[in-house]
């Protein structure tokens, strides 16, 4: 346990901040130390302001402290646990607690060059966005990176379910998309992950379909993605909304089609890229499951078929 635990300070040595700084010190562990999760009404107190500066020197908390325990504070939360191996849940338990205060009692920090980043992925760069969670995952080769709270569409204008890649940058494009812009290859409209001019919509359904961030994450996710990085949209699509669901065929193309291609896949039918165009390869592994099923091998997605996936 001890060399487990140098060895964390050692890596985080080189990622962390100047000790210069002058770190807040939360309770350190005992049996009497209080344990914070975000609950209505939020916890409230002068420790929770003093976890909330500490966690802002290291770069993971970029507003003010309330001295409220809320998502917000969470999201830091989970940050600190996925840099030092901790189960990343947002809630401040004991050993978060223990660790937090192992590092500031140690000043275990780097003093990094100024302008230099804090930290950065160092491996191959993947995002999944969890529409259900209103959550944003960075994953370096393979791996948990760090994760940020996210907007995402309204039920009539939902998110593209599916697997894209980013196929362009922006700086500072301004208004509703913020500070950062990165497009996704969605063929059937123009959606991007993208800060915002309304930041009191993260963690809701309230874009029409892109992926909306507070612009200090974006501006820091946007420095670690290349033209190319995989960006993985998971949720069901199909929303209540529907009244029917549509009928599809060779040609089709949307986030339904994206949702067939997921449920052919998962039952091991399918071996493309869930894309969202209905073409050879998703109309030949529709039409084997049809088949295997006992149905017509027309390669149409009807009522009948939407039911055998499990919608």
């Amino acid at each position: 346990m001890k060399k487990s635990l140098a060895l964390v300070l050692t890596v985080i040595s080189f990622i962390f901040l100047p000790k210069a700084v002058t770190f807040a010190l939360p309770v350190c562990p005992d049996t009497a130390a209080p344990e914070y999760r975000p609950t209505t009404p939020s916890p409230q107190g002068e420790e929770i302001a003093d976890i909330q500066k500490t966690l802002r020197n290291l770069g993971l908390f970029q507003r003010e402290e309330t001295g409220r325990y809320d998502s917000l504070t969470a999201e830091a939360v989970k940050k600190f646990q996925l840099h030092t191996g901790l189960k990343p849940t947002g809630i401040f338990d004991r050993r978060t607690r223990e660790m937090l205060c192992r590092f500031v009692e140690t000043n275990a920090f780097a003093n990094p060059a100024a302008g230099e980043k804090k930290w950065a992925p160092r491996g191959r760069v993947s995002i999944v966005v969890d529409i259900d969670r209103h959550i944003l995952t960075v994953y370096d080769d393979g791996r948990p990176f760090m994760t940020y709270p996210v907007a995402v569409g309204k039920e009539e204008t939902p998110s593209p379910v599916g697997e894209w890649k980013i196929i362009e940058k922006t700086y500072e494009p301004g208004g509703p998309f913020g500070s950062r812009w990165m497009g996704l290859n969605c063929p059937w409209a123009s959606y991007g992950i993208h800060g915002t001019d309304q930041p009191w919509s993260i963690g809701r359904d309230a874009s029409r379909g892109c992926i909306r961030m507070y612009n200090d994450d974006v501006a820091e996710l946007f420095e670690w993605v290349p033209i190319g990085t995989p960006v993985k949209i998971t949720g069901n699509p199909l929303s209540p909304y529907y009244e029917e669901r549509r009928r599809l065929s060779y040609g089709s193309c949307g986030s339904d089609v994206v949702l067939i291609q997921q449920k052919l896949k998962e039952k091991g039918y399918y071996r493309g890229k869930c894309d969202g165009y209905f073409l050879e390869e998703t109309a030949s592994a529709l039409k084997k499951f049809q088949k295997d099923h006992g149905f017509a091998a027309d390669g149409i997605v009807s009522a009948d078929i939407y039911a055998a996936l499990g919608l």
